[in-house]
């Protein structure tokens, strides 16, 4: 009996449609009448399609299944196709031929990338970006070297090596360049854990070997000293921490000033779950930082040449300890006096919750809520009168417990704002913490003297505060230079659901009143420029409308003694306020009368 193998049958080029498919398609071409062999392969086709029904999911199972008959034919069947018939070079292209750069490199063991970074530099108008860049390419430059002539290179070598890359056009600091240090290290010989004894030269302190240890880590030890003394020169600083449990996340770098904050840097935590920044201090002057993780927040306060170093397990929201930053330490003490007081006000809250309406134990737990209250704000006062020169009680002033609106009792806080802006400026002269610190000092005074006088004096008889900010072209608009017209003095923000109802009926206002000598004088709390500018186009505002994107930090809005916006003051044009928060028909009333007055 004649045996039939495989491997003496023809190829099957898609075995998952069988063997006896690519029989009965090598029948086809058996076939003479080539309509018939058209209608016979239209058969085929509507076998293959049930022998694959995952197939009839796709928007192009007809096209595919005739794509299948041409290559089970090897491309070798005359039928009629509804679709282009394939080849064998479309099913099978050749991959165009990919240009391989020829242009040499100057120094392959630094690579060609080190070269494109050298030379993208020049032109940067940032010199202090592009110093910071090139000591970062030069420590790079001093490993590879090591790594490829094994041994540490002369930083005059790595300078002339930029230089050459850079052919010209780069101003270099070539002594902070000349002072840098590799942190390479070189890898343990494997079975060398222990010192050989010396049994013939003696191992004693006097030996040559010694000597030159000796030597060595003297020289080691000035060099560093040079480059630590070099760092602390620069206004810049290190901050390196681990989030325990975090490997592979995100951790964001943000600077707090008082124009507002804004993320700087980001990088993400390595299998361990440490990172680092290397951070610039504006005007080699002390800088607040938060570093934000998920949802949690670690404030920073670094001053040039320090090393700051912060660890916490998994979530730095629920502790972390924090070291090479004098005032980075002190707001550390005084985040654990505020969590705790928190979470001991919040357990107190729970159980006065679950206690009997009326009861004695209510009682009791309302004044012992009232003595931990107290507790913690006496500790944070006394914090900020002990720390008044530090940045740390910079920080203090805005932190508070939840539900708080002000740091003690309202009346007397300009007192700590003022005692801690002295004490600061005298310690860091022209720190703008401060500065914002003495406006703010002085809005809280006006403000709080303006609420005496309403109501001692009557509202008749009150004159106004200053405002001086920005308008959307940032030129500065001083609500002074409206002196001897009516003006509506009118608080808003542009993601109030009601603000453009409210403008429009002060448009209606200011068409009636405006050549009449009416002025409006607009005050935004919004906190993107976007937002305000794009609400101020759109609808079209046409008075001065302000705002210096500090939201509800903004001076004017504590310096009027404004709780909660809208709201709206009216000033006569003896520039008195005359009234408060009056909408519809009485503020269309009060401005008809007062800009028929001359």
């Amino acid at each position: 009996m004649e045996k039939n193998y495989n491997y003496t049958r023809r190829r099957v080029y898609l075995p998952e449609y069988g063997r006896h498919i690519h029989e009965m398609i090598d029948y086809l071409g058996t076939i003479e009448d080539r309509a018939e062999r058209t209608r016979q392969a239209q058969i085929v086709i509507d076998v293959m399609g049930n022998l694959n029904p995952l197939l009839r999911d796709t928007s192009d199972i007809a096209h595919k299944l005739w794509d299948h008959l041409f290559i089970m034919a090897d491309f070798n069947l005359d039928v009629d196709s509804p679709y282009p018939i394939p080849t064998r070079q479309d099913l099978r292209p050749r991959p165009d031929k990919i240009a391989y750069p020829r242009k040499d490199m100057m120094f392959k063991h630094y690579g060609k990338n080190v070269e494109r970074m050298i030379t993208s530099l020049k032109g940067n108008p940032d010199q202090k970006a592009v110093e910071s860049t090139l000591e970062d390419i030069a420590r790079y430059m001093r490993t590879k070297s090591y790594e490829y002539n094994q041994e540490h290179p002369n930083n005059e070598i790595i300078i002339g090596d930029i230089k050459r890359m850079a052919r010209g056009g780069l101003t270099l600091d070539e002594e902070a360049l000349g002072s840098l240090k590799s942190e390479y290290k070189m890898p343990a010989q494997p079975g060398n854990t222990h010192p050989k004894k010396n049994n013939k030269g003696g191992g004693g302190k006097n030996s040559k070997g010694g000597q030159r240890r000796g030597g060595r880590a003297f020289v080691m030890a000035l060099v560093a000293l040079c480059v630590g003394l070099a760092s602390c020169s620069r206004d810049t600083a290190h901050v390196n921490g681990r989030f325990i449990g975090t490997a592979g996340q995100p951790v964001y770098l943000e600077r707090i000033t008082p124009a507002g904050s804004a993320v700087v840097d980001s990088v993400a935590t390595d299998t361990k779950g440490a990172f680092k920044f290397h951070i610039e201090l504006p005007g080699g002057q002390p800088t607040i930082f938060n570093l934000r993780y998920e949802g949690s927040m670690v404030p920073l306060l670094v001053a040039p040449g320090e090393r700051v170093s912060v660890v916490s397990v998994d979530d730095p929201g629920r502790g972390y300890r924090i070291s090479g930053s004098r005032e980075s330490e002190l707001v550390w003490q005084l985040h654990q006096t505020l969590t705790n007081g928190a979470a001991a006000l919040d357990s107190i809250s729970a159980l006065w919750a679950a206690a009997q309406p009326e009861s004695q134990r209510r009682a009791d737990l309302q004044r012992a809520y009232s003595r931990k209250y107290y507790d913690v704000k006496r500790s944070q006062i006394g914090f900020i009168v002990e720390n008044a020169s530090s940045l740390a009680a910079v920080y203090a002033l805005y932190q508070r417990l939840p539900g708080d609106d002000v740091l003690f009792n309202g009346d007397s806080d300009h007192v700590y704002y003022r005692m801690v802006a002295d004490s600061v400026s005298n310690r860091y002269p022209g720190s703008r913490y401060a500065e914002a610190l003495e406006r703010t000092a002085q809005e809280m005074a006006d403000g709080r003297r303006l609420v005496n006088r309403l109501e001692t004096e009557g509202i008749d008889e009150v004159d106004y505060p200053e405002i001086d900010l920005p308008d959307m072209y940032g030129k500065r608009q001083r609500l002074s230079e409206l002196a001897g017209k009516v003006i509506v003095v009118d608080f808003w923000s542009a993601e109030l659901p009601a603000s453009n109802a409210n403008n429009a009926e002060m448009k209606e206002l200011w068409r009636r009143f405006a050549d009449r000598g009416l002025a409006v004088y607009q005050v935004s709390l919004d906190t993107s420029r976007a937002v305000w500018v794009n609400a101020v186009q759109e609808q079209r505002l046409p008075w001065t409308t302000v705002c210096d994107l500090r939201g509800t930090a903004t001076g004017p809005l504590r310096a009027w003694n404004v709780g909660s916006v809208p709201a709206n003051f009216v000033i006569d044009r003896q520039g008195n306020i005359v009234a408060k928060n009056l909408y519809g028909e009485q503020l269309y009333e009060t401005v008809s009368r007062l800009t028929a007055q001359n």
